[in-house]
Order: structure tokens, then C-alpha cells, then sequence
């Protein structure tokens, strides 16, 4: 299948367009994984998680 892919078909545009997809892929995926927000984080991460009003139970 490889082969096929980068094979000679008299036009580099289904090269262009793997490499660019690849490219687009790498860029989302490291842009989803960096911490961009840490002082966001840092803020929620302190806030308490509980606000002092009681839960009810709910009932069957």
C-alpha cells in the first residue's frame, strides 16, 4: 500500500496531501496535549468542591 502512495502517478499532489494531513494531525494533537492554561488549572484545581449546601439523596 505504501508503494502505491508514494509510487509515481505523474502528480505530486497525492504526496502534498498525505504529508499535509500528517502534518495537520501532529500539529492538533500536540496543540491538545501542551498546557497552555496552567494558571486556568492551577485556580480550578484550588477552588473546593464542596460549597456548603447539602446534597439530597434521590429518591426511588
Amino acid at each position: 500500500m505504501l508503494k502505491e502512495l508514494i509510487g509515481d502517478h505523474g502528480s505530486i499532489l497525492p504526496q502534498i496531501a498525505l504529508v499535509l494531513f500528517v502534518l495537520i494531525a501532529v500539529l492538533i494533537i500536540v496543540y491538545m496535549f501542551t498546557d497552555r492554561r496552567r494558571g486556568h488549572r492551577e485556580r480550578m484545581e484550588a477552588m473546593p468542591l464542596d460549597d456548603g449546601i447539602p446534597v439530597r439523596k434521590d429518591e426511588p
